[in-house]
């Protein structure tokens, strides 16, 4: 009597893991759980190079999918180098109304991007539209050259709007540039973010508009608006 009553206990307790242990061995898997139980009734290590099949296949999709992406480039270039003349650096665009007749974001002079600037000789650049989905990290770390080559000063993407505005994005795109809190210093490589932001520039039918972004911003930028960014032309080592 004792023995069927603890039998009954054990039932009543187990109930649960057992119906689901029956639905496992009655399903498409079933043979693969009668293994693997069989494993555990002998006090076998079990369901080891299961774990380990379905990580390596997870590490194949991942494999794949990285593969698949760097296929694609984020940026292509658009060919031609422009050149900008030298400038003083006197221009800021928290100043430049009569460039940007839309507006200017007020964030340039909230957050300081109002500093005065430095001179610099004549550049060449380079606009590359940007082919994939991607956040602005993604876009600038795609271009050649040190974090310290990247951006422009304030008064070249100035002068760029006035003097190449047929290769700014239109149709409700946008341009895009990188440039410095502060001109007058280093960008720390390990730290871009410090002293680095963007300008996005946008046509609209009453002019153009100028707004200030974060670099650090996870913004998705699709690749499928063909967006441009304009940067500094990187000579090529021999």
């Amino acid at each position: 009597m004792e023995s069927k009553d603890m039998l009954k206990e054990v039932l009543l307790k187990y109930k649960g893991p057992l119906g689901q242990l029956l639905i496992n061995l009655s399903g498409e898997n079933g043979e693969e759980v009668l293994r693997e139980l069989n494993k555990f009734n002998r006090k076998e290590a079990c369901w080891v190079e299961v774990k380990r099949a379905k990580r390596r296949t997870s590490r194949l999709r991942t494999l794949g999918k990285i593969n698949i992406q760097e296929k694609k480039p984020i940026l292509s270039c658009m060919g031609k180098n422009l050149a900008l003349k030298a400038l003083d650096g006197g221009r800021l665009i928290c100043d430049a109304k009569s460039t940007f007749k839309s507006g200017v974001d007020n964030k340039f002079v909230t957050w300081g991007i109002n500093k005065l600037g430095v001179a610099s000789s004549e550049t060449l650049v380079q606009v590359h539209d940007i082919m994939q989905d991607s956040t602005f990290m993604d876009i600038f770390s795609a271009l050649p050259g040190t974090w310290n080559q990247k951006w422009l000063s304030q008064n070249q993407v100035i002068e760029f709007c006035e003097t190449f505005f047929e290769w700014l994005r239109r149709n409700g795109g946008t341009t895009i540039f990188l440039v410095k809190k502060d001109e007058s210093k280093p960008v720390d490589e390990d730290k871009p973010l410090d002293n680095l932001v963007v300008v996005c520039v946008v046509v609209y039918s009453d002019g153009l508009g100028a707004f200030y972004r974060r670099l650090s911003l996870r913004s998705i930028w699709i690749g499928e608006h063909h967006n441009r960014v304009v940067s500094p032309q990187i000579p090529k080592v021999i």
